[in-house]
């Protein structure tokens, strides 16, 4: 407990029950003087969900998830937009059987689960490509093949480009397309104006990088993942950003694929007796 000793500030250790009735003391007074819907949490992730039945019970509803827009809220508002669904938490991504794996605002190795790091090490030990879009020379970037060191706030530039040659150099998956999509011939039509050379002075990347890259996940595709990221509100238009990612993959034909991203089996349990 902080405590002044001397005239300056240090901390004092305490027993769980001074702790706890200190706590409660003051949430007592709180709800006494200014009624129980003036304390708020702010909470973050399924383990907040004990403190939300403790704070109802004191009398107050009053939270909020702030870190949802910080982490990852746009990118699940930008996928479940674009395919219904979630890229989900931990990533439903099948990094250790891809052949050509993309991160584009993803900092595997620095800001990603220690599974995806495990994942992506087996990946790169099994000869995978690897395409780091990243203005810094950063952990993952120095283990790839393809480093983009693009200009900050145009990755969705870049992404349209990669759809444009994709689609013009028929190097999509036409099957998977024409099965599982709809919507290709406006998105046909949408891209034609941004070619790598539009691109360039957009992103500061070079033309033949940008269509050598976009070959390099055709060649791999459908074990192709363009990674969906983490911690990705940037530049305000970023749920646009992760619906563009999430159409990327589409067009490769990675959803539900091996090396792509895997459909969750669940299975039913019975509940545990509990009082």
């Amino acid at each position: 407990m902080r405590v002044t000793v001397d005239g300056r500030q240090t901390f004092r250790e305490v027993s769980w029950d001074e702790a706890l009735d200190f706590i409660s003391d003051k949430m007592r007074l709180i709800a006494q003087e200014h009624g129980p819907e003036k304390l708020v949490m702010l909470n973050h992730g399924a383990g907040s969900s004990h403190f939300r039945h403790l704070m109802r019970a004191y009398g107050s509803d009053s939270h909020a998830e702030p870190a949802f827009a910080q982490c990852r809220g746009p990118r699940d508002v930008g996928f479940r937009l674009t395919v219904g669904a979630s890229a989900g938490s931990p990533e439903r991504t099948d990094m250790s059987n891809a052949r050509c794996i993309v991160l584009i605002g993803s900092h595997i190795g620095e800001n990603l689960h220690n599974g995806q790091v495990q994942t992506l090490s087996q990946a790169i030990d099994a000869g995978t490509t690897l395409i780091t879009v990243d203005p810094r020379f950063s952990v993952p970037a120095s283990k790839s093949k393809h480093w983009l060191p693009i200009k900050p706030g145009t990755d969705t530039a870049l992404l349209l480009a990669w759809m444009h040659v994709l689609i013009n150099e028929q190097l999509y998956d036409r099957d998977y397309v024409a099965q599982y999509c709809s919507g290709f011939e406006e998105l046909a039509r949408h891209v034609q104006p941004y070619n790598p050379e539009w691109a360039y002075l957009e992103t500061g990347l070079e033309p033949e990088q940008i269509r050598e890259t976009a070959r390099a996940m055709a060649r791999a595709a459908p074990a192709t993942l363009v990674h969906p990221g983490r911690h990705v509100t940037w530049y305000g238009d970023d749920t646009q950003r992760c619906r563009a990612i999430a159409i990327l993959n589409a067009l490769l034909g990675s959803w539900g694929r091996p090396g792509g991203f895997y459909r969750q089996e669940k299975v039913d349990l019975p509940a545990f007796p509990a009082p």
